[in-house]
C-alpha cells in the first residue's frame, strides 16, 4: 500500500502525572529514553543519543519482526517546551527514501504535563499505523517511568 508521505501524518496527546521539566528530561540521555523507546514487545539492546540541535541518535532494538535500527538528528530543542528530531528506520526498504520529523510539545500544567508529539513524513499509511502502535507503546512506558 503507498501513499502520498505528506498526507500520512499522526498525531497522540497525553497527559502525564508528572512536571513538564521530568518528562521533558527523560528524552536528553540514551540510557533513559532506552527504558521507555518502544512498545512491550520491543526492546532497545544498544544505540547512541547526542542530545544537540545537529545531533545523532541511533536505537537498535530486537523487536517481534527481528533486530532494527532506528536514527535520525536534532533539528530543534527548546527546553523544556519543545523536541523535533528526523526518523529513519535502516533496516526497511520503504523508508530508503524517506527521513520523516518527530516533534514532541510540552505543555506546563502544574504538577502535570500535555505532551503533543506529530510524527510526519510517513513512506506509507500503513507505516504510520504501525507508528501509532509503536509511539502509544512507548508513551505508556513513559508515563509509567514518570
Amino acid at each position: 500500500m503507498s501513499s502520498n508521505p505528506t498526507t500520512a501524518v499522526l498525531e497522540i496527546v497525553r497527559t502525564f502525572n508528572a512536571p513538564r521539566q521530568l518528562v521533558f528530561d527523560a528524552f536528553k540521555t540514551f540510557e533513559v529514553m532506552k527504558t521507555w523507546m518502544g512498545p512491550d514487545t520491543c526492546k532497545v539492546q544498544s544505540g547512541s543519543l547526542d542530545f544537540k540541535v545537529g545531533g545523532e541518535y541511533r536505537f537498535n532494538m530486537q523487536t517481534e519482526m527481528g533486530e532494527m535500527s532506528v536514527s535520525g538528528h536534532y533539528v530543534e530543542i527548546t527546553p523544556p517546551e519543545k523536541i523535533a528530531f528526523t526518523w529513519r528506520w535502516l533496516d526497511d526498504e520503504d523508508w530508503e527514501p524517506v527521513q520523516s520529523l518527530v516533534v514532541f510539545e510540552f505543555k506546563d500544567l502544574g504538577d502535570k504535563t500535555e505532551l503533543r508529539l506529530v510524527h510526519t513524513g510517513f513512506p506509507t499509511l500503513e507505516s504510520r499505523d504501525n507508528h501509532e502502535r509503536g509511539w502509544s507503546g512507548s508513551l505508556e512506558k513513559l508515563s509509567a517511568r514518570c
